[in-house]
């Protein structure tokens, strides 16, 4: 069976050429983030959910970081590059051991990279469907490890009552790497891998704010 996070990070080539990247955000400043206001350069990224009647959260700053991880497949035009993005939340102490993610993708360009206009476009406001972000576009992927399991979206097709919806981006323009603020909400049923009777775990509540680079 396949691992979501893997294929997430090794996108085979579609075309002709295939790459991933991936980038280590910086430690923000301390502080949190709210679903409600208004983003702004100084938003902190987070996530807050709600998995079978238990609160789970993080919150970058000291205990928790964040990177991007980008996977493209560059073709010669006329045919489309295409590439898709995960942010990934980790402990400080051990970035090797994600505990969320959400992918989004798979996003369609010319040439060997996106503009930041046609990246900043990959994030439209509105509702998402779920589904494989590595074969099909603009589809979210939603992903939590409990700390000896792994639990996606991706394991699982039956998603009634689920939602994601982008309420709010923000670009970040930049000379050197630009990026993007996401605010997002979302409820969802996350699937446990290798689980061929299609346990669940219910999240409800989700809201968050993702910081996407431009890698």
């Amino acid at each position: 069976m396949r691992n979501p996070l893997a294929s997430t990070i090794f996108l085979a080539t579609l075309i002709l050429l295939g790459g991933c990247k991936k980038d280590e955000d910086p430690t923000p400043p301390v502080g949190g983030g709210s679903s409600t206001s208004t983003l702004t350069t100084g938003t902190v990224p987070f996530v807050q959910m709600t998995i079978d009647g238990a609160a789970v959260s993080y919150t970058e700053g000291s205990a928790y970081g964040s990177y991007t991880d980008y996977s493209e497949s560059i073709a010669t035009p006329p045919a489309s590059s295409t590439a898709h993005y995960t942010y990934i939340i980790h402990p400080m102490s051990n970035p090797d051991s994600p505990v969320f993610g959400v992918s989004l993708g798979t996003f369609q360009f010319q040439g060997s990279s996106p503009t930041d206009t046609q990246f900043f476009n990959f994030f439209p406001t509105g509702q998402v469907d779920y589904g494989d972000t590595e074969t099909y576009d603009g589809l979210a992927m939603v992903t939590w490890w409990d700390g000896s399991q792994e639990w996606s979206t991706f394991w699982g097709d039956e998603q009634t009552g689920s939602s994601f919806h982008i309420v709010e981006t923000l670009p970040l323009p930049s000379s050197g790497t630009s990026s993007i603020l996401v605010r997002a909400s979302f409820t969802c049923k996350l699937y446990r891998d290798g689980d061929e009777n299609g346990q669940f775990k219910q999240v409800t509540n989700g809201k968050g704010v993702f910081r996407i680079k431009k890698i």
